[in-house]
């Protein structure tokens, strides 16, 4: 529904190649310094699609012909703690697969994995703070990383009967907080800084509910771990709404309907009505992303 938007950013991955190679060193430097084990390594290097850091050189660019060596260890400290977080994240909803291939909470449990997110993520700040940054760069982190943590507390919280507003909320604080630390961390004496990183939470917004919207989109949709676990993610708060009398029973004739509402036009409409606003900042803005 708003692959277009996300993947004219994703497309910009050929254009900033050196750029990502660089942030790859950087994590590979911090993952042997902390001494994480192999086999995770291999995970963090090898996936994900460093939107966050494309995000973040997309914008620098606008206003600066080359980026600071300071500034790629910072990316490189960002995609660590999107790691760290999703290691809880999977431990949680007790996901089986992760950007491909086995989650550590497949490979290790619930225990070892947990340790080990808390572990890396410990073992970030240590590092970010023995980096020497200006304070205010040290203080935002931390604060990000509160403002994540404080977001995946409210979405345990969450119901069928949760608002629309209410899940914006869990998604503002967990997606987006990362999401505008990356893209304004380099130019907060811009005047420009307050509009880009609203920008970038509106683009956080987009991008979770888009990836919400995936997460059902697979060849068999009652193997869905959101549907499994019956995670309260865009979907089930928007059916709900909707069709509550499809919950009431999980049965095949109501895991049918609700397969078949999820791909709907009218589902469609319905989800470009209720972003509509995050959907105006993002296009009307005169935050272009380009190089």
């Amino acid at each position: 529904m708003f692959l277009n938007l996300i993947n004219s950013i994703l497309d910009k991955k050929s254009i900033y190649y050196r750029e990502l190679d660089i942030i790859n060193e950087h994590i590979e430097k911090i993952l042997c310094k902390i001494n994480i084990q192999d086999d995770i390594s291999k995970i963090i290097l090898n996936s994900g699609k460093r939107i966050r850091s494309i995000l973040a050189l997309s914008v620098y660019y606008q206003y600066y012909k080359s980026i600071p060596e300071y500034l790629f260890k910072i990316l490189a400290f960002v995609e660590l703690i999107h790691f760290g977080s999703l290691l809880h994240d999977d431990v949680i909803d007790k996901n089986n697969v992760r950007r491909g291939q086995q989650s550590a909470y497949k490979l290790y449990g619930a225990k070892k994995t947990i340790l080990l997110g808390d572990y890396l993520l410990s073992k970030i700040f240590d590092e970010i703070t023995k980096s020497k940054y200006e304070p205010y760069i040290i203080t935002r982190f931390a604060k990000t990383a509160s403002a994540i943590a404080y977001g995946a507390y409210l979405e345990q919280t969450l119901k069928l009967t949760s608002s629309f507003e209410e899940y914006i909320k869990v998604v503002s604080l967990k997606t987006s907080a990362l999401f505008k630390f990356a893209s304004t961390v380099g130019l907060w004496n811009s005047y420009n800084v307050s509009k880009i990183a609203t920008w970038a939470t509106c683009f956080g917004i987009i991008y979770q509910v888009q990836n919400d919207l995936n997460n059902y989109h697979v060849e068999m949709f009652e193997n869905s771990e959101d549907y499994i676990q019956s995670n309260i993610t865009y979907p089930f708060v928007t059916l709900f709404k909707l069709h509550p009398h499809l919950f009431t029973k999980r049965d095949q004739k109501n895991f049918l309907l609700i397969k078949k509402l999820i791909f709907s036009e009218k589902f469609k409409q319905k989800a470009l009505k209720d972003l509509a606003k995050y959907l105006e900042c993002l296009t009307n803005s005169d935050i272009y992303i380009k190089k």
